[in-house]
């Protein structure tokens, strides 16, 4: 899926990726930017991919899906016994993204004592396990991504200031599918390509990309993906206008 970031064609896409090229090598924090369905995801792979640290797995973490009383054990792991649930020490996903990459996606749901909690690893590189009084060595970059305006979260006392002055030494914005229409038909040539779940590869009839042009693609890339899969699943040799399904 990172691949396809490489095929856009809008200056707008070729500028991000210039930029997420130019950063792939430090280890400086990155907060990725953008509204919903908007690759931040793909993005982040692909960052990983370029760095240094590409040989090993990408760990992620939606801050959205985890409940607030696992948090701190999800993110810095626990020793047995250290809460109800510990019945065994396990490390946890920040241990896990040592020498790789951390990604945290939706960052600005993480619960406001996490934040100090994450803030003295970001800046130390030190993990400490619920229940332990051992702080365990890491290497780990860390990528962030949101939908939502961290700036205005930490003047209004919602986020961290010195979390946010950490992750967000390097902002990257990825703009919305609705203002770079030129990738849309090369982002749909790719979906059908890559489509696992039929060995159909119809052919995009002129009328159905010129539907995909009109729309505007309130849920973006993710959206588009569904629609070209869905259409290739119910489609012969041809797309067609009625093939296409929208959200």
């Amino acid at each position: 899926e990172a691949a396809q970031l490489l095929n856009g064609t809008s200056d707008l896409w070729r500028r991000m990726i210039s930029e997420a090229i130019k950063y792939a090598r430090y280890s400086t924090g990155i907060i990725l930017s953008g509204e919903m369905g908007s690759g931040k995801g793909r993005l982040a792979e692909f960052i990983h991919q370029q760095s240094g640290r590409g040989a090993r797995r990408m760990v992620s973490v939606n801050c959205a899906a985890i409940p607030g009383e696992l948090f701190e054990s999800e993110l810095f792991g626990a020793e047995r016994g250290a809460h109800n649930t510990a019945f065994v020490s396990r490390m946890g996903l920040i241990e896990e993204a040592h020498q790789s990459t951390f990604f945290l996606d939706e960052i600005a749901e993480l619960p406001g004592p996490v934040q100090a909690k994450l803030f003295d690893v970001v800046r130390e590189q030190r993990v400490r396990r619920l229940g332990s009084t051992l702080d365990r060595t890491v290497d780990v970059h860390f990528i962030c991504a949101t939908n939502k305006n961290l700036e205005q979260m930490v003047n209004r006392g919602q986020f961290l200031h010195d979390l946010y002055f950490r992750l967000a030494r390097v902002t990257i914005t990825i703009s919305p599918l609705r203002s770079r229409t030129e990738d849309i038909p090369i982002l749909a040539q790719h979906f059908i390509n890559t489509n696992r779940a039929t060995t159909r590869r119809p052919r995009l009839s002129t009328a159905a990309l010129r539907r995909l042009m009109e729309y505007d693609w309130p849920d973006n890339v993710d959206e588009l993906k569904a629609c070209i899969e869905t259409a290739v699943y119910d489609s012969e040799d041809v797309i067609l206008p009625d093939a296409l399904t929208f959200m």
